[in-house]
């Protein structure tokens, strides 16, 4: 007997992304040139393109954007896109972006996905960045212990780099400075006035509180997914040749 669900579980708990993952489930395709990865509602189709032939990779987006009209899932066109990592000579501007619902997909140069971010050049630069600007934002709320901890990692990844690296404090104040003083010579910035006052008369230093910020959830939207990313990889043989 089937019965109609007038609501679903709410986001965050347990059992959310267990009956998503059973209901997205019987929607699979791998083979060793083109793979669709799920967690949850952030799906990755990545596809392996050699000498321009790329139909397989299209042919699974567009049997996914179909198996989801079919199961009454919603794919957000405008929130995918499409990261193409090309090591040939061949520029990627000249390979054709996909379409979904009529709208070409943006390609981009590095995406976050699953918390890591992901470059065009497969290093670690971009995820780096992210890494050392969370660093800095968590200084202004961290514990005189948590401050230590932190403290004691840069030392020892200072001794592994070969060189010397500022602390937590040296990185916050830093950069807290640069924004400031950015907002104080944009007259039109909503919290010019407010920096304005709190500055020091007395020195180039500007006076800074770092309030304890807690982070809201947002609120349980409707059932829908999207493919967070679509990878091509392009290889010719002249790449690898050169492997």
């Amino acid at each position: 007997m089937w019965w109609s669900a007038a609501s679903g579980a709410p986001q965050g708990t347990v059992l959310s992304p267990f009956l998503f993952t059973l209901y997205t489930s019987d929607f699979t395709y791998s083979t060793d040139s083109c793979h669709l990865q799920k967690f949850s509602d952030d799906t990755a189709i990545v596809g392996c393109v050699s000498e321009g032939n790329d139909c397989e990779y299209r042919k699974v987006i567009m049997d996914f954007v179909d198996w989801c009209e079919l199961n009454h899932l919603q794919v957000n066109a405008s929130k995918t896109k499409e990261m193409v990592i090309n090591f040939s000579r061949k520029p990627s501007a000249d390979i054709a972006p996909v379409n979904i619902q009529g709208l070409d997909i943006e390609r981009v140069r590095t995406y976050k996905y699953l918390g890591v971010h992901l470059n065009n050049k497969l290093d670690w630069t971009d995820n780096t960045d992210s890494l050392y600007k969370r660093v800095v934002c968590w200084g202004g709320g961290c514990s005189e212990r948590d401050k230590k901890r932190l403290n004691r990692l840069i030392k020892r990844a200072s001794s592994v780099c070969g060189c010397p690296l500022d602390s937590i404090e040296v990185m916050g104040e830093r950069r807290a400075l640069a924004k400031l003083s950015t907002i104080m010579d944009n007259t039109s910035h909503p919290l010019h006035q407010t920096v304005g006052a709190l500055s020091s008369s007395f020195s180039n230093r500007l006076t800074l509180r770092h309030p304890r910020c807690r982070k809201k959830l947002p609120q349980a939207g409707l059932l829908s997914i999207h493919p967070s990313i679509f990878i091509r990889l392009v290889r010719d043989r002249v790449a690898e040749a050169a492997v």
